[in-house]
């Protein structure tokens, strides 16, 4: 085993435990995104046209590359912490609201909002994960890799989950959508 230097054991010793906290709260995001992941294109049909869905998944897109050019701002303003928190509680609230609400402004708005919070969070954990990583580079590599492999994984066992959910006859959506939101309880106290 080779021989640590103080500030290399140190940087191992923090960051395999808070690497475990971040692994965690990847687990929970990938498993909420991913729930309804399969499931939003068919639950927008039922209130806006098939060709409309397209236009909004374009629309959000492009919204989304626009909240990436301003949240280094919002990150240099009000820290990481802050940040994600208020994206968690927002996404919370489009996410249980979606299956409330039967307007197709309505629908059209929070599913915007979700498919541009989803982003900012993996980007949000991703400054965590840079933080952690300091000045050891000789794991981020390795971390990094791992971050995609859990993420990947938990996006594939999702889908199972979330067709059990579903249920077989009639689209059982407020569920899916429910426990997709509430994944992010447990994922905000691990960032908190």
């Amino acid at each position: 085993m080779p021989v640590l230097v103080p500030s290399e054991v140190r940087c191992h010793t923090r960051a395999t435990k808070d690497f475990g906290a971040l692994y965690v709260a990847l687990v929970l995001l990938s498993f909420h995104a991913a729930l309804v992941l399969y499931i939003n294109s068919s639950f927008i049909e039922t209130y806006i046209s098939k060709t409309s869905v397209s236009s909004i998944y374009i629309m959000s897109a492009l919204l989304t590359v626009c909240a990436f050019l301003i949240i280094p701002k919002i990150l240099n303003r009000f820290g990481n912490v802050r940040t994600v928190t208020a994206l968690t509680i927002i996404e919370g609230a489009a996410l249980l609201a979606m299956p409330t609400i039967h307007n197709p402004l309505g629908i059209t708005f929070l599913f915007t909002v979700h498919q541009i919070a989803v982003p900012l969070l993996l980007f949000t954990l991703d400054i965590f994960m840079e933080s952690l990583t300091g000045n050891c580079e000789k794991s981020t590599g390795g971390r990094r890799g791992l971050f995609l492999t859990i993420m990947s994984l938990t996006i594939a066992l999702s889908a199972l989950l979330s067709g059990y959910l579903m249920g077989d006859s009639e689209p059982h959506y407020a569920l899916v959508y429910t426990t997709s939101a509430l994944l992010l309880i447990p994922f905000l106290l691990i960032i908190r």
